[in-house]
């Protein structure tokens, strides 16, 4: 017996072998060496939310929850995949089981690896099962919508299982104001919620205000300058540990800093994932908006809404990674079928990465209430249009409305903007222009000298979105490439 509660993981192991993991209720990374067979086996949890990478190279498996860890080894080979590097400026992280290096992968969500002397195998152990095509009356969606709102209570009540404080990660929007409201009605007390800001009239700062006043937290705002980013950005850079330009990544880092440096809270409850189950982006919306259209023409509306990448090779990236990607996603409700191209593809690659990878640089444990894995199937049981109707997120506006103030619930969703447009012409110009116009950056191999000059004139608003993106993330791998990947 021992203090660590991963102490049960070879005890099942021992009992029901692999088949263990359907067991398993949570999120988790493992690894198992079975001396007896001489099988290893590396477990991801369903959703991806706990990062897992591997390699074969020189007759080893090398294997490891953080990507730069193989820049340390000198037996493994980390070089740059040119391929990856633009689908990263496309979709700002890369995309699918590939990582930015050749040959090194992820395990994928929802999977296991088995490695075994004469090979291995990559094994599906948990697929979301296709949604209905319709729900039979509205007293279906009734009983649906009790049995989503019983699972959401449910998962909030095992994350909240700790011997260590906990906080709430609280923008303002529906998401975490719904955290904090069912938590209060669930009779915790000395709510800890934190919020984080940049002081111009696109935070949510006023928002998360109401929440943490209507339901007494003990609140805590953090305010972001650009001086900050300066600061910590090559920090930032370092401890994503992948190649990743969401610009929330850089928030959630310095709010965790924050919580790790002011306070003795350990977890934090965060709500990632409830945009993916409950449909909460704009185009969604509008994809539904556009139900009678041909499927092909809405996954090009999908892809350009989604994508602000390079008219260079927007068309490539859209034929090689996009298409096939969703096409192999089965479901008669096209919204679900976005719906589950995001759950497998932009969350766990993008939104749940920043989270990991940003929580764990201090030693906070990020839950996401969102994503237990039985909540999730439940919620994949109504169909997209209900989602949608008569606004994005409609389901759990309807399960919320008796708890949130009306401002909370009918607010449009925001998102957190950080001024990166304003930075990198301005704060940030000098360094971008220094690492993108040298002769070994990435980027010079796509475009010339005189081309990357003309990203940084000014321009039409609606031209300069795909360019100002293309900036910033070309701007972010050239810091990782120069102070993660180089400082082997």
């Amino acid at each position: 017996h021992s203090n660590s509660d991963a102490e049960v993981i070879p005890y099942l192991y021992e009992k029901f072998g692999i088949e263990f993991i359907h067991k398993l209720r949570g999120i988790f990374a493992i690894a198992i060496y079975d001396k007896r067979s001489k099988f290893l086996y590396l477990v991801r949890d369903r959703f991806g939310v706990k990062p897992l990478y591997y390699t074969f190279q020189k007759n080893t498996c090398f294997f490891s929850s953080e990507l730069k860890s193989f820049i340390r080894l000198s037996k493994v080979c980390t070089e740059i995949d040119f391929d990856r590097y633009i689908e990263y400026l496309g979709f700002q992280f890369v995309p699918g089981d590939n990582t930015i290096f050749k040959d090194i992968y992820r395990v994928p969500p929802g999977s296991y690896l088995e490695v075994r002397h004469d090979g291995y195998r990559t094994v599906k152990y948990y697929t979301l099962l296709s949604s209905p095509s319709r729900l039979d009356c509205k007293k279906s969606t009734a009983i649906l919508e009790g049995n989503i709102k019983e699972h959401l209570i449910e998962s909030l009540k095992y994350r909240m299982i700790s011997d260590v404080p906990i906080g709430v990660l609280l923008s303002g929007g529906l998401d975490s104001s719904s955290l904090v409201a069912l938590l209060s009605s669930m009779g915790e007390k000395n709510i800890r919620t934190f919020s984080v800001g940049f002081g111009s009239q696109s935070d949510e700062l006023g928002f998360a205000r109401i929440v943490a006043e209507k339901f007494k937290t003990k609140h805590t705002e953090i305010l972001i300058k650009a001086d900050d980013i300066k600061k910590y950005l090559s920090k930032i850079v370092w401890s994503l540990d992948e190649p990743l330009a969401d610009t929330g990544a850089f928030a959630s880092w310095l709010i965790f800093k924050h919580i790790r440096q002011k306070t003795d809270i350990k977890v934090a409850l965060v709500g990632e994932g409830a945009d993916e189950i409950f449909a909460g982006y704009s185009w969604h919306y509008i994809l539904d908006r556009l139900h009678w259209l041909p499927e092909p023409i809405k996954n090009r509306i999908f892809f350009y809404l989604t994508t602000y990448s390079n008219s260079k090779f927007r068309g490539t990236l859209f034929e090689k990674v996009f298409s096939p990607a969703f096409n192999e996603i089965s479901d008669s409700d096209y919204l679900n079928k976005v719906l589950r191209m995001e759950f497998s593809n932009n969350l766990p690659n993008n939104l749940l990465m920043k989270i990991d990878k940003a929580s764990m640089a201090f030693g906070i444990e990020a839950r996401e209430v969102y994503l237990d894995h039985k909540l999730v199937e439940t919620v994949f049981l109504s169909p997209g249009a209900a989602k949608v109707n008569p606004s994005p997120k409609n389901i759990l506006k309807r399960i919320m409305n008796s708890h949130l103030p009306k401002i909370i619930v009918q607010r449009k969703k925001q998102g957190f903007i950080m001024p990166v447009n304003h930075w990198i012409h301005n704060d940030l110009k000098k360094d971008a222009q220094a690492r993108l116009l040298s002769s070994e950056s990435f980027l010079s191999q796509l475009f010339t000298s005189m081309q990357i000059k003309n990203l940084f004139k000014p321009g039409l608003s609606f031209i300069k979105i795909p360019q100002n993106a293309l900036l910033w993330r070309a701007y972010l791998f050239e810091i990782y490439r120069q102070e993660v990947i180089s400082s082997r």
